[in-house]
């Protein structure tokens, strides 16, 4: 992989970056448990890989019948969990690899996550301050996997999608990638999940082994 090739690395943040998703998972089934006395299915737990609090509790309140309390609330009390309790668990060779890039090309962050949460943990794991640009999902009309993140980081920083590279580890992520044109990797990180279907010519790394390919060139 000819990393030089690329002007903008855009990277996602739960699971690509930072060991998260089940933080994320913990945090929600506190919610919905709280204000709902439901439990999460493995079905919910798959599902929730890459969407929203929002979707999967409009899901989980549509499936049940709840009429006692919204979407809004659960994305807000899970929120609150989720802060509280969060602890920075970058990936091996994620940060390195950043860094080792800050200031030769342009890095933005791309997220379905909140704004609040992805600020706070770009900032524990020492990676806010080394992006160019950061959208979430408050930041668009869109999330994952409409690829307007993508579009707004590659229009407003200047590139073009195919000078730009994604950092994915999910389907959702990818599909995004794939429908705006950006060229894409999956990220394969301990103790993560594949997505069900992976597009034909995605190629799979881990970060020592982009890290070893960026040093290489």
């Amino acid at each position: 992989m000819n990393l030089k090739s690329y002007r903008l690395f855009i990277f996602d943040l739960d699971n690509t970056l930072v060991s998260s998703e089940s933080q994320h998972t913990a945090a929600f089934a506190q919610a919905i448990r709280e204000l709902a006395g439901y439990e999460l299915t493995e079905e919910d737990r798959h599902d929730y890989i890459g969407n929203t609090s929002g979707w999967l509790a409009n899901k989980i309140i549509r499936k049940m019948g709840y009429t006692h309390i919204t979407p809004q609330d659960v994305s807000r009390r899970k929120g609150e969990c989720v802060m509280k309790s969060f602890e920075a668990r970058p990936f091996p060779g994620a940060c390195e690899f950043v860094r080792r890039h800050y200031g030769r090309m342009k890095l933005g962050v791309a997220s379905n996550s909140p704004r609040d949460f992805v600020h706070y943990a770009l900032r524990l794991i020492g990676l806010f301050d080394l992006m160019d640009k950061i959208k979430t999902v408050e930041d668009v009309k869109e999330r994952k996997p409409d690829p307007e993140m993508f579009l707004a980081l590659s229009s407003e920083l200047g590139v073009p999608p195919s000078e730009c590279l994604v950092f994915e580890d999910t389907g959702l992520g990818l599909e995004a990638a794939a429908r705006g044109g950006f060229p894409a990797v999956l990220m394969v990180n301990p103790g993560n999940l594949l997505p069900d279907v992976i597009p034909e010519g995605i190629p799979t790394m881990t970060w020592p082994q982009l890290l070893a390919a960026a040093a290489a060139e």
